[in-house]
């Protein structure tokens, strides 16, 4: 016998860098999960933000990006760079902006 099934893909964001875009609502609950959370339980936060990963949330919470050391820009090549190195990338690329 042969049982067909569907074919899943599940994301789970562990961190993301928005640089220009609409500002973020965090979550407001009674005991944040983080301590860095606290200041920013319920705060909307303007770009840039950082958002991580917390159990339970997803990738619900947004910090300002100088919060976990990045800087506060949106040159998206400098953001970008900075963001790789942020996540470990150990080659980061060479990047030509504008795109050619």
């Amino acid at each position: 016998m042969h049982v067909s099934g569907a074919v899943h893909r599940v994301v789970d964001v562990l961190a993301r860098l928005d640089i220009d875009g609409p500002p973020h609502t965090n979550p407001t609950v009674t005991n944040p999960p983080l301590p860095m959370l606290a200041p920013y339980n319920g705060v909307t936060v303007s770009c840039p933000h950082y958002h991580l990963y917390v159990e339970g949330y997803e990738d619900r919470w947004a910090v300002p990006a100088n919060i976990v050391g990045l800087k506060e820009t949106t040159d998206l090549v400098l953001a970008l760079r900075e963001f790789m190195t942020h996540c470990g990338v150990q080659e980061v690329p060479t990047i030509q902006y504008p795109f050619q």
